[in-house]
């Protein structure tokens, strides 16, 4: 799971424990005081959260809830929105949890291609050949994108498209030209040629870094 999702999941969690927080003193007879700038703060919370959740994720209807939770503890009346806060808590916090690590088990943040690619292997555990397949379509996008013919590889397809010498990236500014060419030839002798002579052990973090790696170059080389 990256480190996204879990900061994400973090929030949620801390919202949790606000909102079960918020639960017990709107159950307190008389309401104690102060109850409107909790609710301020739990709306401020609320849209925290939404704001760093990935744009594909549908929250229901969390707005909906902490306006009238909002509207009625400034007026004085948590009787009236306690279910609100309830259901809120006990339905579209959890939905939301659940949802969000789907999403981050998905790869939904991965290139497609890429994605299809390598999920099966990441579930089964074949990370080398998970990191190999990466590279693979690393190497026949690079291809694609400047009609090159299949048999220069590695940093040598990278020098080919990147190098100083070569016309086909010509136009694109110097300096972002040798980024370009240091980060591709870095990640193909690093990672790739690592992995291409054999299956040496390693771990998940080794292998989802490889995989990020591979994925921003592909988001790299679609905007460039």
């Amino acid at each position: 799971m990256s480190i996204y999702v879990e900061e994400v999941l973090s929030q949620i969690e801390s919202l949790d424990v606000f909102c079960e927080r918020l639960l017990e003193l709107m159950k307190m007879e008389p309401a104690p005081v102060g109850l409107e700038i909790d609710a301020k703060e739990l709306v401020d919370r609320i849209r925290e959260v939404e704001r760093n959740l990935p744009p594909s994720l549908n929250l229901g209807d969390w707005g909906r809830k902490a306006h009238w939770i909002e509207y009625y503890l400034g007026r004085g009346e948590p009787a009236s929105c306690k279910t609100d806060l309830k259901v809120f808590r006990e339905q579209n916090i959890p939905a939301t949890k659940d949802a969000l690590k789907r999403w981050g088990g998905s790869l939904a943040y991965f290139d497609e291609e890429l994605r299809d690619a390598v999920k099966g292997l990441v579930r089964t555990r074949e990370f080398s050949s998970a990191i190999i397949r990466a590279f693979v379509i690393l190497t026949e996008r690079l291809r694609a994108k400047y009609c090159l013919k299949p048999g220069t590889d590695g940093p040598a397809l990278v020098n080919e498209i990147y190098g100083k010498a070569s016309t086909l990236t010509s136009g694109m500014y110097p300096a972002e030209r040798q980024s370009m060419r240091d980060y591709l030839a870095g990640a193909y002798g690093l990672l790739r040629n690592k992995y291409a002579h054999g299956s040496p052990p390693l771990d998940l973090t080794e292998m989802e870094a490889a995989l990020a790696t591979v994925n921003f170059a592909l988001k790299m080389l679609k905007s460039s």
